[in-house]
């Protein structure tokens, strides 16, 4: 069976044989544990090597120096971040975006206007720059909520 590009791809494959595709609720997560104003750091989140993983949603949630955070008080910090899919070879952006455009703040998620398609095995990166005047971004995590797209084949899973 030829590779799957694109999720148009997968999306036909699964309602063509739908007992061939076992579908989980998934999130592939980036944690930032501080970063200071003016600093530049880069994490990774790695794509199950069994499974597609489809990105539909993205949220974000922060700190500033670890202070308790409330509805009236969110953080919305001064933060790039570009992401690179190397299944792909290409970055997701034309030029590295804020966090609030790009994710939704907590439980209120940015929705994808288009799923976008992970193969198995990739590795996303993810650069992110601050432009805070002075404060310290602690406890950053920027979330892709999705699912995992996985063949069944008798008893075993397949990417």
């Amino acid at each position: 069976m030829e590779p799957i590009n694109s999720y148009s791809q997968l999306a036909e494959m699964v309602r063509v044989s739908p007992d061939q595709w076992i579908l989980e609720a998934y999130t592939q997560s980036f944690r930032i544990t501080s970063l200071a104003s003016g600093a530049t750091t880069t994490a990774t989140s790695n794509i199950d090597a069994s499974a597609y993983f489809v990105w539909c949603k993205t949220t974000y949630f922060g700190t500033v120096a670890n202070a308790q955070t409330t509805d009236s008080s969110r953080v919305i910090p001064n933060i790039t971040v570009q992401l690179t899919d190397s299944g792909s070879q290409r970055q997701l952006f034309d030029i590295p975006q804020t966090l609030s455009n790009i994710a939704g703040y907590g439980g209120i998620p940015q929705i994808l206007e288009q799923p976008y398609l992970f193969k198995p095995n990739s590795t996303l990166s993810g650069s992110f720059v601050s432009y805070e005047a002075a404060a310290t971004v602690t406890n950053l995590f920027l979330t892709l909520i999705g699912y995992r797209a996985r063949r069944y084949g008798g008893n075993t899973i397949s990417g």
